[in-house]
């Protein structure tokens, strides 16, 4: 699901203007909404635009985490506590206790799966992540790097299918 600004404007006397932020499941019923309130005079001169952003990481891995709980509860799904704000006791705390710079985001034990998951534009893979990917992969686990859940998902049929073959 991809998240937009509906930016909406009347042109003519009465000129106004909204935007309204939504997912774009929703941009065609706005639409109709928005010319349902303008009425017969303005409906011609209704301008529609939608700008789409682009997810946040963390947005594609709650869509994922839902999709992944609710097609496949039998594959339970884990993430990491790497990425997370931390102050400076906590990070130390949690470094000794064995949290690891680079450490993947998610993880299928029953797959044998990990995912490092990145938004679909511009997320980069730093060298401690490729070096735990390098790793985990010579200890004959599946790990990937996914651009977005839409991505992560098709990688997590894949490897359910190869599961459901065994």
């Amino acid at each position: 699901m991809e998240w937009g600004i509906i930016s909406v404007l009347w042109e003519g006397e009465n000129e106004k203007s909204q935007s309204v932020r939504c997912s774009s499941d929703y941009v065609g019923c706005a639409i109709s909404v928005y010319s349902r309130m303008v009425g017969d005079f303005f409906r011609d001169r209704l301008v529609v635009c939608v700008k789409l952003l682009i997810p946040t990481e963390s947005q594609e891995q709650i869509t994922l985490i839902k999709w992944m709980r609710l097609a496949h509860p039998d594959h339970r799904i884990v993430a990491s506590a790497n990425g997370v704000a931390r102050n400076v006791i906590t990070a130390t705390r949690m470094k000794k206790e064995g949290v690891s710079a680079g450490y993947p985001d998610l993880l299928i034990p029953s797959l044998g799966l990990f995912i490092e998951l990145k938004r679909t534009k511009g997320g980069v893979v730093s060298a401690e992540q490729k070096d735990w990917l390098e790793y985990l992969r010579g200890c004959g686990y599946r790990a990937e790097v996914c651009k977005g859940w839409d991505a992560a998902r098709a990688v997590i049929e894949d490897a359910i299918s190869m599961y459901e073959k065994l």
